[in-house]
This record gives structure tokens, C-alpha cells and sequence, in this order.
């Protein structure tokens, strides 16, 4: 039960040969395109944002790189139809700027012209969306929630100039759906966001979509195995019944069952203030089936507990089972009954292992209640001696005095190459320098970011192989932090750190460009622990 905090990317020795391991079309025959469902005519798209229905005309926002078919850039992209089935792509709606990437939210008419944006006669569109603030904007790091308004009928937008209207200070606060709950004596907005990485639905009003109040808050919940984004909130008539239920999604990614992406759904009620849930599961219910262990007695009834010697509260598993969170230790929640195997006692250093008795396999599934950390085995091998292969740039072992600018890397921002290679950070390293992107530009910190590219070199091997330690990131966190293989400029192969500070061993199969000329780049750009 421990949890890990590291940051940057830390790259070893890199090795080859070390491991085994268009033309116009009619529609829906067009390579790689869907027949049915929107895309832009180029470059990447996610996220649907802002879809709206006015003057006729649906309209569908989105996220959207205009820039390269990678994430990046993150503005909102805009198409049109009329009939839901027949799209035409139209300018783009929000693009990014220095201060801001766009990222996801909604789009209301505001027809009573409370935002003051519009007129009466002429009411605003009005956007509310996630500024993703950048190193030049004095919000740097933190995600907040801004407005833009159009007074031409979706076509073209203006960010408000005070932007943001509602910022927490949180780096995870995304993703803003927002409607108009009615009441007697009148009605106001209402704001559905999420506290991404605490599992949090947070509930806000505002009479003119400027200024925001907290209602509540909804969560954890349910399945809390990724980020919560994307929810939403609406009212929905239940079939045979006059009343009326509403439903809470909250999108997960990743987390779901097959991997990815996930979506949840809670029915319940809304009162204007509070979302109660009928669907929540309780924490402390079990499956149907027969216990193997519960933990619950004081003991480990029956378990084999090896602890590694030498700590002063024996450590791991300690002498009994915990009752909940120890000290120092990210919060434990979602355990039934009293006790539970954690492996935190003394901290995250301890190692050893807890065994059960033998017994007899009786039905077609078992379940455990898990959580905690998730990392690879590292090398007994403490020096993580290499294995056969030729070694690329010497191991970055540049002489003294010398950096990887004299060796014939380039780079940009801080992963300028007169920065590297690096002296510290990371363990289980070979020799005494590394690529290390935390000890790098002005002074070592998470914040700073580049990239760093090798010479050219030749694949010879069917293999590559290298030492890395360090962060990771997901697709859905849109950060790049990784180690990337470029073959005539185009990336073929990423690998990344396991969020851990042991340095160790991964690879790609690179047979397939054989004799094709190389390069290695690291990448980093990603800010927070």
C-alpha cells in the first residue's frame, strides 16, 4: 500500500542488439477514416465539447490540434450539420495561445443575456472551458475554468478578458459542463466539473456565468481506478413513471475494464444544491461467495508474514493486520471490515512478502480488494550490469568538463544539451552520468522541460535496449514524458519510466529498420511530480 511521487525522466545507457523481445474517395472508403462518424480533414482531434443546437443548426466543438497529428496545441475545432449526419468543418473556434492551452468543456445559449455579453435581441453563445495554463501565464500549472463568448452564432469566439472565473488552485480542476436549473422563484447555472485525480464531481452556481458559488461535492465513488473527467448531469423521465430521475456521468481514463477508457453512471436525485445517488455501491459490501481472508481478528490468521529485518516497526506488514491508513500514507479507503494487509508500516522502504496457507480452488473466480502502488520488479543485480550488445554514445560517459553539446546532441528549452549529462538523480544507473531531466536548465526542479536529440546512428541489431527511470505519463493527461525513436524524423518507438526512481531495463524490436539511420529523443514535457 505505498504510493510514489517522482518526477522527470532519467535515461541510463542505451544499447542495440542487447535483448530479445489521398486520392478522393466516396464515402467510407477513404483509408483510415471513419464513413460515419466526424473527423477534420487533418491533424488530431479528441474530446467532443460544446455541442449546441441553435438557429437550426447543430453545432460541435472539439479538442483539436490544428498544428500536427499528435496531442498538442489544444484549441477547440468546429464543424456543423443540420441533420446530425452531414458535417462540414468550419475555422477554427478557440485556438491556444501563450498563456493557455483549451481543453474540454460546454457551450450554452445564454438567452436572457446574463453574462452581459450580448443583447437581448442578440443573445451570446457563451463557452465555459479549462484554461490549462502554461510557463509565461502567472497561473502556471494550474487548471481553472474561462469563458468565451460569440455574438455571430457560433462562428467566431472572443475569450473574456478576465479570465479565469473560477479557479481552485488545482492543477486537476477540469472539464465543465454546465445547464440552467430552473426554480419558482426564478433559476441560475449550474457548473458539473471534476477534481480529477481525488475522484471529486465539485458542484458550483452562478446568476451570470462570471461569478461562481460552491453547491457541493459528489465523491469518491464507484470505480475510482483511473482520473475523473468529463462528467455531466441531467434530468431523464423514467419510462411508465411521471417522475423524473437524474443521472450523473463521470468519464474515467484510464480505468476501464479492457484498459482505456471508461465511462459511470449514478441515478439519483438533484435538489439544486446536492446530487444524492440511489446507484452508489457501498464500501463495505462483498461479492457472493466463500471468504479466504478478511483480516479482521488481529491476526493474520494462518499467513505467513516475512518482514525484512532491521526496521524499527518491522516492516512491511508489521506483527498484525492495519486497521486503515498508517502514518505518512496516502489515504486507504474502499477496505471491508477492520482489518486489511498494508504494507506501509515504516514506510515505503521495507521489503518482504505475506503468504497464505494452501487451499483448495473451488470456484471460477477470485476477488480481492486492492490498491497501492503498481511498479515493476527491479534487478537484484544492484549495478545492473548490461547485457550483451554494442554501447551506444559511450553511455553518455563524456570527459569531464565536456556536455552533450560537445558530444553532437542539440536540444531546446532546458533540455538544452550543455546542461547534460547529469551527475545525479535516479539509482541503478551504470557509470557516473546519465540523462536526467529533473537536473537540468536553470535549476533542478519538475517544472523543467525540452527535448534532447541524439546524433544519427545506425540500427545494426535486431534489438535496443536501455536503462530508464522516472514519471509517466498517459494519453489522458496530455503531457509527453518519454524516450522516443525517430527514423527519418518520424517517431516509430516510445518507452517511459514506471513512476519510480530505479532506473531499468526496456527495449524495442527494431528489425524492421534495419540499416536505417537513427535517432534517440527525449522528451520532456510534463510539469508536476
Amino acid at each position: 500500500m505505498t504510493a510514489v511521487a517522482l518526477a522527470g525522466l532519467a535515461l541510463g545507457s542505451a544499447l542495440a542488439g542487447a535483448i530479445p523481445a489521398g486520392a478522393d474517395t466516396t464515402q467510407g472508403e477513404e483509408q483510415y477514416r471513419p464513413a460515419f462518424h466526424f473527423s477534420p480533414e487533418k491533424n488530431w482531434m479528441n474530446d467532443p465539447n460544446g455541442m449546441v443546437f441553435y438557429k437550426g443548426v447543430y453545432h460541435l466543438y472539439y479538442q483539436h490540434n490544428p498544428s500536427g497529428n499528435t496531442w498538442g496545441n489544444m484549441s477547440w475545432g468546429h464543424a456543423t450539420s443540420t441533420d446530425l449526419v452531414h458535417w462540414k468543418e468550419q475555422p477554427l473556434a478557440i485556438p491556444t495561445d501563450d498563456q493557455q492551452d483549451i481543453f474540454s468543456g460546454s457551450v450554452v445559449v445564454d438567452k436572457n443575456n446574463s453574462s452581459g455579453f450580448g443583447t437581448t435581441e442578440n443573445p451570446p453563445l457563451v463557452a465555459i472551458f479549462t484554461s490549462a495554463y502554461k510557463a509565461s501565464s502567472p497561473y502556471h500549472g494550474l487548471q481553472a475554468q474561462s469563458l468565451a463568448y460569440s455574438l455571430d452564432q457560433g462562428q467566431t469566439w472572443t475569450k473574456y478578458a478576465r479570465n479565469p472565473v473560477l479557479n481552485r488552485n488545482s492543477a486537476d480542476f477540469r472539464d465543465p459542463k454546465v445547464f440552467w436549473y430552473d426554480t419558482p422563484g426564478g433559476g441560475y447555472w449550474v457548473m458539473t466539473a471534476v477534481e480529477a485525480t481525488e475522484h471529486k464531481v465539485v458542484l458550483y452556481k452562478s446568476g451570470n456565468l462570471k461569478d461562481w458559488t460552491q453547491l457541493s461535492e459528489f465523491g469518491p465513488a464507484n470505480a475510482t481506478g483511473g482520473l475523473w473527467e468529463c462528467p455531466d448531469l441531467f434530468p431523464l423521465a423514467v419510462d411508465g413513471n411521471p417522475d423524473v430521475k437524474w443521472v450523473m456521468v463521470v468519464n474515467i481514463n484510464p480505468g476501464g475494464v479492457a484498459g482505456g477508457s471508461a465511462g459511470q453512471y449514478f441515478v439519483g436525485d438533484f435538489d439544486g444544491t446536492t446530487f444524492t445517488s440511489d446507484t452508489t455501491d457501498p464500501v463495505d459490501s462483498l461479492p457472493a461467495g466463500t471468504p479466504l481472508a478478511g483480516f479482521n481478528d488481529g491476526s493474520y490468521g494462518g499467513w505467513t508474514v516475512n518482514n525484512e529485518p532491521g526496521n524499527w516497526k518491522n516492516g512491511p506488514f508489521g506483527d498484525a493486520p492495519a486497521s486503515g491508513t498508517l502514518p505518512g500514507q496516502n489515504q486507504v479507503v474502499g477496505h471491508a471490515g477492520a482489518g486489511l494487509v498494508n504494507s506501509f508500516n515504516d514506510g515505503d522502504w521495507p521489503l518482504g512478502s505475506a503468504s497464505s496457507p494452501d487451499f483448495t480452488v473451488s470456484s471460477d473466480y477470485l476477488n480481492f480488494l486492492v490498491g497501492g502502488g503498481q511498479h515493476p520488479r527491479v534487478s537484484d543485480k544492484l549495478d545492473n550490469t548490461p547485457p550483451a550488445g554494442e554501447l551506444l554514445f559511450n553511455g553518455f560517459e563524456v570527459p569531464d568538463g565536456s556536455t552533450l553539446s560537445d558530444a553532437g546532441w542539440t536540444g531546446t528549452a532546458d533540455l538544452a544539451p550543455v546542461f547534460q549529462p547529469a551527475t545525479a538523480g535516479g539509482d541503478y544507473f551504470i557509470g557516473a552520468k546519465r540523462i536526467n531531466t529533473f537536473e537540468t536548465g536553470g535549476a533542478p526542479s519538475d517544472e523543467r522541460q525540452g527535448t534532447l536529440t541524439s546524433p544519427e546512428f545506425t540500427l545494426t541489431r535486431g534489438f535496443m535496449s536501455m536503462l530508464v527511470g522516472g514519471g509517466q505519463r498517459d494519453a489522458g493527461s496530455k503531457e509527453v514524458l518519454e524516450v522516443q525513436l525517430l527514423v527519418d524524423g518520424n517517431v516509430v518507438r516510445t518507452l517511459a519510466g514506471d513512476n519510480a526512481g530505479a532506473l531499468n531495463w526496456k527495449g524495442w524490436d527494431v528489425a524492421e529498420f534495419a540499416g536505417q539511420n537513427a535517432q534517440l529523443r527525449i522528451v520532456d514535457q510534463a510539469a508536476g511530480g
